[in-house]
């Protein structure tokens, strides 16, 4: 099947389930294209891109592998991507270097030895909360001591915090305004560090509880 010129018009277009839509973009941009380096910037565009583009839906992607068999192999190679991900990100390189060392693996055939293994491997990579990557400042540790305390200090404006995140708002703009405020309110700096810290607890505190429950859920209907 023929598909646009540019990945760009690809994203603005293309319509199908995300098995069949990597299969296509592995197939039309990625499989044969003119260099690594092309195929890099190509594989960076496409995971920076995926989510915010708008598509009108109008080019179907077509998967011509069994979505049974690509379910297999997405079992098989999720780990490697993982660990191939992981390992790419703690060595920190630049975004740029991060797509060509990425692609270079795609290609190694001791980890992905055909096109149904690499189709995979893309769609565990469109899965993966560290793609797409960014090269950001190495953060500074904070001292437990100076986390107490500034817990301590910030307790009242946490609360405030916490009680706007439980409160019905008609848009989600209204409790970032509220947060926002709250968080100008703070002194320090160090202040303010441990404030997002701790919304950030919150919501990773509730979405792990989502998680055990949806694990119990499943235990229970098996």
């Amino acid at each position: 099947m023929n598909y646009p010129d540019t990945i760009q018009e690809f994203l603005r277009h293309v319509d199908g389930t995300i098995y069949g839509v990597c299969e296509a973009f592995y197939r039309g941009y990625l499989q044969n294209a003119p260099s690594d380096q092309a195929a890099a910037e190509t594989l960076r565009y496409f995971f920076e891109h995926t989510v915010r583009v708008q598509t009108d839906s109008t080019l179907k992607a077509q998967q011509e592998i069994p979505e049974e068999e690509l379910r297999a192999a997405i079992q098989k190679y999720r780990p490697i991507v993982h660990q191939l991900v992981e390992n790419l990100v703690e060595s920190r390189p630049e975004e740029e270097q991060f797509y060509q060392q990425l692609w270079q693996q795609l290609n190694n055939q001791a980890f992905f030895p055909n096109s149904v293994a690499v189709v995979a491997a893309i769609v565990v990579l469109f899965h993966n909360s560290q793609v797409p990557y960014y090269l950001l400042p190495e953060p500074p540790l904070m001292d437990d001591k100076d986390y107490r305390r500034c817990s301590e200090q910030i307790i009242q404006q946490l609360n405030r915090a916490l009680f706007s995140i439980n409160t019905h708002h008609a848009q989600k703009t209204q409790m970032a305004i509220q947060l926002i405020e709250l968080y100008r309110q703070l002194p320090a700096e160090d202040e303010r560090t441990v404030f997002v810290a701790h919304l950030l607890g919150y919501f990773q505190e509730k979405l792990n509880r989502l998680s055990r429950q949806l694990e119990e859920t499943g235990k229970q209907k098996s």
